[in-house]
């Protein structure tokens, strides 16, 4: 009785399946918590970049400075 509860189907032992089983959870959860974050920043970043925001330090850079260098006759007006 002691040993017929670790066989499974056609008396092979069940330890390796549920080791498998495990392994393919662990794996899952893993990637879940790497692909989550990483999706997250991506639609940040494009949407910040969208909304015309700075990508990197430079770019912000740049745009400060073309913002201050702009006369006021080039500005549209509405």
């Amino acid at each position: 009785m002691g040993a017929s509860g670790l066989q499974g189907r056609g008396g092979r032992p069940q330890g390796r399946s549920c080791l498998l089983l495990a392994v393919a959870g662990a794996t899952s959860l893993v990637t879940l918590l790497l692909a989550v974050p990483i999706t997250v920043l991506a639609v940040l970043a494009l949407v910040h970049q969208e909304q015309g925001g700075p990508v990197n330090f430079r770019n912000c850079q740049k745009r400060r400075q073309k913002h201050i260098s702009a006369p006021s006759s080039l500005l549209p007006t509405s």
